[in-house]
């Protein structure tokens, strides 16, 4: 398990030489690492795509993100500028309220949705909180840095490594949004297809604002006369649609930089194209795309065995019809509140609140 834990400052990262610091994260990260795939030989769902943006991977997909082959940050951000009025109008009626990340990312999309904040008319525009939440320390030091740069400014702000799909840190996550939250209003903001990323998708948002109302509900009988109002709980979530040409699909998610990034993990596994291939296919079934490495030789990762054409599931991205993300919204109890679709069709931006 990755251990949650605030981000500590560039100042304070001395003491203990580059080298043995990265040794001994690759051994930790090789142990979560083996520990997920022997998940998969037990038939849980458990890929390895959360692990691609740690280390060098935060690199890489920073690359991959600038790259023409990479759609969804520039379709996302296209959709922020030309719905910017809709989207101040629902932060005005929120304020004030935290920002919330899971899956902070290079910040890009943040620094967009934050400098709409400051533009709106509601006097409390100003005391935008923020609490940045990413598996990787790496994003989360990037999207620091360009906040610092940008001169974007939030009354607290907070940064946590924390891996949401473990359960443990999933609990924390909802622990400390209500402790670090300077708000009783927070916006959960999940863009980049992250939430299409994870297997229970629309039900860890259930999962999640169940355990917040509940938590508080605790904190205030504990707190005996210490009244605490219910927190008001918001989701902005970016989703990308399926389309009817699954080829073109495909050859979206199979460009060389893509390859690259989803390589990252199987590398420190010491998998490669000697003893494999990556290959990207559309399962109809399951409405997803998937990553999967094929091994093309035996293959022995600690005590655990891999044949010829025996595979690894590198990671998948969930697409959704519009039909079909509406009947998943009924199913768990969210009202949308503002639903924003690209020109393309391809893209759905939606602010959800807790019924």
């Amino acid at each position: 398990m990755i251990r949650a834990q605030s981000l500590p400052r560039m100042e304070e990262q001395k003491g203990t030489p580059p080298s043995r610091m990265q040794e001994h994260k690759d051994t930790l990260l090789r142990e979560l690492l083996i520990e997920t795939i022997r998940k998969q030989k037990q038939g849980i769902v458990a890929p390895l795509l959360k692990y691609c943006y740690i280390g060098k991977g935060a690199d890489r997909f920073f690359e991959l993100t600038r790259n023409d082959s990479y759609t969804t940050t520039e379709s996302e951000l296209g959709l922020f500028i030309k719905e910017q009025r809709r989207l101040m109008y629902t932060f005005e009626n929120i304020f004030p309220f935290t920002l919330f990340a899971l899956g902070t990312g290079d910040g890009r999309k943040i620094v967009k949705l934050a400098e709409m904040a400051s533009q709106t008319a509601n006097p409390n525009r100003s005391s935008l909180g923020f609490i940045g939440v990413d598996i990787s320390a790496e994003m989360l030091l990037v999207a620091r840095s360009l906040f610092q740069e940008k001169r974007i400014k939030f009354s607290d702000e907070r940064y946590y490594v924390y891996d949401f799909e473990n359960k443990s840190d999933f609990f924390n996550l909802a622990y400390f949004s209500l402790a670090d939250a300077v708000h009783r209003k927070i916006l959960f903001v999940i863009t980049g297809n992250t939430l299409a990323n994870i297997p229970d998708h629309f039900a860890f948002l259930r999962q999640l604002a169940d355990y917040i109302t509940m938590n508080a509900a605790l904190s205030k009988h504990e707190k005996d006369r210490h009244e605490r109002a219910k927190p008001e709980l918001h989701f902005l979530v970016s989703l990308e649609l399926g389309i009817p040409d699954r080829e073109k699909i495909i050859q979206e998610y199979a460009s060389p930089e893509d390859i690259t990034f989803l390589s990252t993990p199987l590398e420190l596994l010491g998998l490669n194209a000697d003893n494999g291939r990556i290959e990207i296919t559309f399962s109809e079934e399951k409405k997803r795309i998937e990553a999967n490495y094929i091994c093309e030789r035996t293959i022995l990762l600690d005590n655990l065995i891999f044949r010829h054409g025996e595979t690894i599931l590198v990671g998948f991205s969930y697409k959704f019809d519009y039909n079909e993300l509406n009947q998943i919204l009924k199913d768990t109890r969210f009202s949308v509140e503002l639903e924003l679709m690209s020109e393309d069709k391809k893209h759905v931006l939606l602010v959800l609140k807790d019924k």
